[in-house]
């Protein structure tokens, strides 16, 4: 019977408290809503402490196209797959012959080829 042996989670490296999330989030929406403070409640209710990011908060708010933001979240989506890989073989002392499915589920952003195909 197939059986989920091992859950692994890996970090992204920028760290951003709430807060500040809803000063940027203020910063980069305010000239498009004239009632943002309204919508910045959500910041507050969310009961979110901290976000984690691969890029600092600074290059959010730069131009950038989709298929740039989308090569970034493929590049830095496998890099930190990668790691979980290796950390869930070590852990149960299995080899990449041993792994019959890898999933993964992000919203952050498009990969064809998946993920899973790429790791």
């Amino acid at each position: 019977m197939p059986k989920i042996l091992s859950v692994e989670t890996e970090i992204p490296p920028v760290k951003i408290t709430q807060k500040e999330a809803a000063e940027f989030a203020k910063k980069l929406f305010s000239k498009n809503f004239k009632d943002i403070g309204r919508l910045l409640s959500v910041f507050e209710n969310g009961e979110i402490d901290s976000r984690y990011f691969v890029k600092d908060i600074d290059w959010f708010s730069e131009e950038h196209t989709f298929q740039e933001k989308n090569d970034e979240f493929i590049h830095h989506a496998v890099e930190l797959g990668s790691k979980v890989v290796k950390k869930s073989l070590s852990r149960h002392q299995l080899t990449l012959e041993d792994i019959d499915a890898i999933i993964t589920i992000s919203t952050s952003g498009i990969a064809t080829p998946s993920l899973e195909r790429e790791l």
